[in-house]
């Protein structure tokens, strides 16, 4: 069995991390994201399943949706695909499929029509039909916006943004030590000024 590509992964990983944050924006949505590895034949893939978890406006007419987004590894053969494939014509509730091998740039989509996946035609700009994202595909890379025109951060800005959140949280810890120090002193010259004028009390009433 081969091992996991960094590199798949890390576009996966980066991507899921990603899509909580724009979902989490919206609490009105009940949406659940969920990264998984799968083993398809020797290869294994990165799994991205994003799922609504009970019905909006509690329409009981409209089922709950699936979507899911594979990173593929370079080394997967078509065989390999088709044995994937299989397994998501099968997955109920599935409105879209996205397929992205980030070594060869290659995008891929289907979309839910009468019952069946239907391949989509990819031109530069695609817009999700039930994400709130949209998908811009290059010649040399596959870039991801919010709806608001927000771009997906990669794996080294998601990974510096995370390294200045966790400095600026040990910065504040370290000023909040220092503040707690500075009010234990103050406590202490409380203590002090205290005992003091106890003293000066009892030796005036003697």
């Amino acid at each position: 069995m081969n091992l996991l590509n960094f590199s798949q992964f890390a576009w996966a990983y980066t991507f899921c991390q990603n899509m909580q944050n724009t979902l989490n924006s919206d609490k009105n949505k009940p949406i659940h994201i969920q990264l998984g590895i799968h083993q398809i034949g020797s290869q294994l893939l990165s799994s991205i399943i994003i799922q609504q978890n009970k019905n909006l406006n509690n329409d009981k007419n409209k089922k709950p949706h699936k979507i899911i987004f594979d990173v593929i590894p370079q080394e997967i053969s078509w065989v390999e695909m088709c044995q994937r494939w299989q397994q998501i014509v099968r997955k109920p509730n599935l409105k879209e499929y996205y397929v992205y091998a980030p070594h060869r740039n290659e995008f891929f989509v289907w979309v839910l029509h009468q019952n069946q996946l239907v391949p989509m035609t990819i031109q530069q700009h695609y817009q999700s039909r039930y994400l709130p994202i949209r998908f811009e595909y290059f010649k040399d890379t596959l870039e991801v916006f919010t709806t608001q025109n927000q771009p997906f951060l990669n794996f080294k800005e998601q990974a510096q943004a995370l390294t200045e959140a966790e400095e600026a949280i040990e910065a504040y810890q370290v000023a909040l030590q220092e503040k707690q120090q500075l009010l234990d002193q103050a406590y202490q010259r409380l203590d002090l000024l205290e005992k003091y004028y106890q003293h000066t009390q009892q030796r005036a009433a003697s």
